[in-house]
């Protein structure tokens, strides 16, 4: 006779589905027992990515509307609405769009889910609103999201400053603020942005933005906020193009480092980010005192300005990270450099003033140093061993402190871009 096993207790069950990452598999799941249907249906819906017209139909028809899947709105901790016009991607050596979400599906995103999502806690947003008017309750419904902690907007345009301003304002729990590209098209009068406000209250907050004037007018108006002394960690990006900003700068006589001034004294993490190799961001750290963990990406001739950024910084720092961005010339030759007719994975004259930076007391606590590169995976393996001996020799003392774990980290790139899809992480220096 046929003996059933044991059944496993619910809570492992449970705690087995949590950790299945396929959506297929977790699909599966659901129909093999009854039992197993809650917990799958929890992880199905804990990250829920929006991001072509029969996905957005599919889940408005299948979950928001429906009765049954409804109760299933709260297992939703990330929702993401993507809107595949401002994005391409690669087939067969060719650019091909992804295909537009419909004008009237970006229009409604928000005030339909705003009222059945208020315990929400993560939102991504890329929508353009320039291109679809919005509904005249869009902007309005943001302050349905309740819980929302964590909000990130790529490539939004907003009517206006005030408009973007009233967002942020009227989210009671937003710590976390990641703005990509978001823009609006004429600069806000002088005083809207001297508008004292009670919120937000930011912990974490990240910009690259195109146009120089949306951005200054953003940190202008977040120093007359709490933000101002509750931020700790920042991810700064001036990607500014070189062409004439999309409007006049309110104050042009306040750059990067004024701002950095005024946020620096609680800052304890810096992203200091560049997606364009001809413009790194190098800003005054002399008032970043609270800083342990630093990320800098630089360009691939930048050691002796990078060095003279972290001899400036007064604070005990734990964490560096370097990555050497790729510039036009070395991106056709697979980032190899030739000095002295040994062949490296990067430029490294100029590396030991960065071995003379470290060597400051401040620097006593520096645990660990990742020095990360970009390139072609057949490319930049041989070059492992003389890259790693090249930077043994030019960062001498930082090499012989027991202590510091330095680390190289190669990125490996695609054919057809320059974003990063893999990445192999090299053992520590022997």
């Amino acid at each position: 006779m046929f003996k059933a096993p044991p059944a496993l207790p619910n809570e492992l069950v449970d705690a087995i589905i949590s950790y299945v990452a396929d959506k297929e598999t977790l699909r599966n799941c659901a129909l093999v027992h009854r039992d197993l249907l809650p917990a799958s249906r929890h992880a199905l819906l804990g990250c829920v990515f929006l991001t072509a017209p029969a996905a957005w139909d599919s889940f408005v028809g299948g979950v928001i509307h429906s009765e049954e899947m409804r109760p299933w709105l709260a297992s939703i901790q990330r929702l993401s609405f993507i809107d595949p016009l401002v994005h391409t991607h690669y087939t067969d050596d060719k650019c091909t769009p992804v295909g537009p979400i419909s004008a009237w599906r970006a229009q409604y995103i928000v005030p339909i889910l705003a009222s059945r999502l208020p315990n929400l806690p993560s939102l991504f947003l890329c929508v353009d609103w320039a291109r679809c008017q919005p509904h005249p309750t869009t902007f309005g419904s943001f302050s349905l999201f309740t819980s929302l902690r964590q909000l990130q907007l790529s490539d939004c345009s907003f009517p206006s400053f005030c408009t973007f301003r009233r967002l942020l304002v009227s989210l009671p729990a937003l710590k976390n603020l990641d703005c990509q590209g978001v823009h609006w098209p004429y600069a806000p009068q002088p005083y809207i942005v001297a508008l004292p406000s009670s919120r937000p209250a930011l912990e974490s907050f990240g910009v690259c933005f195109s146009c120089r004037s949306c951005t200054f007018a953003l940190l202008e108006w977040l120093i007359h906020t709490p933000t101002s002394s509750t931020l700790i960690a920042i991810e700064i990006s001036p990607n500014f193009p070189e062409v004439q900003p999309n409007h006049p700068i309110i104050d042009p006589t306040k750059n990067l480092d004024y701002y950095a001034k005024i946020f620096a004294p609680g800052i304890r993490k810096a992203h200091l980010k560049s997606d364009i190799e001809e413009s790194p961001c190098f800003i005054d750290l002399s008032h970043f005192a609270a800083l342990e963990w630093l990320h800098i990406d630089i360009g691939s001739i930048d050691w002796s300005r990078t060095a003279d950024m972290l001899q400036a910084l007064p604070s005990r720092l734990e964490t560096l990270h370097i990555q050497v961005r790729e510039d036009g010339a070395t991106h056709d030759n697979d980032l190899i450099m030739e000095e002295k007719d040994q062949f490296k994975a990067m430029k490294l004259d100029g590396l030991n003033l960065l071995d003379h930076a470290l060597s400051r007391d401040n620097f006593k606590d520096l645990s660990y140093l990742s020095i990360c590169i970009w390139g072609y995976e057949d490319a930049l393996s041989p070059l492992r061993e003389g890259t790693i001996k090249s930077i043994q020799q030019k960062l001498p003392t930082s090499y012989k402190r027991k202590m510091l774990h330095i680390q190289l980290d190669f990125q490996y790139l695609t054919p057809h871009s320059s974003f990063s899809k893999c990445s192999e992480s090299m053992e520590p220096f022997a």
